[in-house]
């Protein structure tokens, strides 16, 4: 495997772990094990522990909804048109950031890491890569083959934060998230009425992903060239 494909290889796979919203939970910050991570799965129903919503919300005195229902609205507010920015701090200290579009089961996004750039489409199950600097769209197997989103909608506990009355507190198992390791993910998420985010740290590992709904965005196609 030649450095130019390798580095695509590692940026295409952190960018796949991002959409996933919680790149934070890998570790390393730059070598082929992100790329070599499990493509991501869609969990069946799952219970989700929540605790009762305060009686009313401090900034606007209405009554809150029950967390999981907060965020399963929020969740279907994006709908399967929506644009995202992830900006991750990696524990090496690197910069990553992730720019792009879904739009039903197809996306395409940019990824910027260690000074290099590849952009990325996926269209359907298949993926093209276009590396850094050149005008050509290389095929490759690594790919998601569900709506990142939808593992994010059954975390294994949710309840709204004490201090903080418009921030949710999630906590994922890594398998269904399609990550290695043991350890549950802690996940901070602010659901608005035109944007969703999610943020993460980890030691100083830190992943702030924002989304919002793209109801216009244009279908998008196989790559030409």
């Amino acid at each position: 495997m030649t450095t130019e494909h390798r580095r695509s290889r590692v940026l295409l796979g952190s960018g796949i772990v991002t959409l996933a919203l919680l790149a934070t939970a890998c570790s390393g910050g730059g070598s082929d094990s992100t790329a070599s991570s499990p493509i991501l799965t869609v969990p069946g129903t799952a219970a989700v522990t929540t605790e009762s919503a305060p009686a009313s919300s401090a900034q606007t005195g209405a009554p809150r909804p029950e967390a999981a229902d907060a965020l399963a609205a929020a969740v279907a507010s994006l709908g399967t048109r929506y644009s995202f920015r992830s900006d991750i701090t990696t524990e090496a200290g690197d910069q990553v950031v992730v720019v792009g579009t879904r739009v039903d089961d197809s996306s395409m996004f940019s990824i910027e890491a260690g000074g290099a750039t590849i952009d990325v489409v996926v269209v359907a199950g298949a993926v093209w890569i276009r590396q850094d600097g050149s005008d050509e769209w290389l095929p490759s197997v690594d790919a998601p083959t569900a709506d990142p989103l939808q593992p994010l909608a059954a975390p294994l506990s949710l309840s709204w934060d004490n201090d903080d009355p418009t921030r949710l507190n999630a906590t994922y198992a890594p398998t269904p998230l399609g990550l290695g390791g043991t350890e549950n993910i802690a996940v901070q998420i602010v659901p608005t009425a035109d944007t969703l985010t999610f943020e993460s740290n980890s030691g100083t590992t830190h992943l702030l992903t924002t989304l919002h709904p793209a109801p216009d965005a244009a279908p998008i196609l196989p790559p030409v060239g």
